[in-house]
């Protein structure tokens, strides 16, 4: 790895530290991160939207004409409920997450965005060991990589983003331990 150039006159500063003040102050990058799902929502109302021409096109099963003979027809209509089921609640709970640092308060936040609420977890950054990327592999979509957050306890915090490119969730892990303090690890 490469090592990072930062501008000091780009960085906030976090303090001083009280028990010597003959340190100089330390500067830290603010971090902000908010996931953002529009293809899961897309998905959703695709589904909702195939799901509503099934229940459509097979509006008359229960009007006495198809109901009694046609097992297609009930299996169409079935099938419609199910896929508008599916999307409305995949609209629903529709999830999100948001991680930010406040440097002055040397704290990590991360938040679970939901239509029902906000989630907080707040974690000092003496709590973090490191931030590293792990790799999951799937059979349909091939590696998957995301971050993970270790705390010293052992605990490990996952994020929600999800990349096949490697790079883009390291540039992330990156640029979240650069501000936290603490190492990054490349994926395993």
């Amino acid at each position: 790895m490469r090592p990072v150039q930062l501008d000091p006159g780009h960085l906030r500063p976090i303090g001083r530290d009280v028990d010597d003040a003959a340190v100089p102050m330390r500067f830290a990058p603010p971090f902000r991160y908010q996931s953002s799902r529009p293809q899961m929502r897309l998905l959703s109302a695709g589904i909702v939207a195939v799901g509503g021409l099934f229940l459509y096109l097979t509006r008359g099963v229960f009007d006495g004409k198809f109901w009694s003979h046609d097992d297609n027809l009930l299996a169409a209509f079935g099938l419609g409920v199910m896929l508008t089921s599916i999307g409305v609640l995949g609209l629903v709970f529709d999830q999100g997450q948001r991680v930010r640092t406040e440097p002055e308060g040397r704290v990590l936040i991360i938040e679970g965005l939901s239509r029902f609420g906000t989630k907080q977890r707040r974690i000092p950054f003496a709590a973090v060991e490191r931030v590293r990327v792990r790799s999951q592999f799937v059979s349909d979509v091939g590696t998957r990589f995301f971050a993970v957050i270790v705390l010293k306890a052992g605990d490990e915090i996952q994020l929600m983003e999800r990349s096949s490119d490697s790079r883009d969730i390291q540039r992330l892990c990156n640029d979240l331990a650069r501000s936290i303090g603490c190492p990054a690890e490349a994926a395993d």
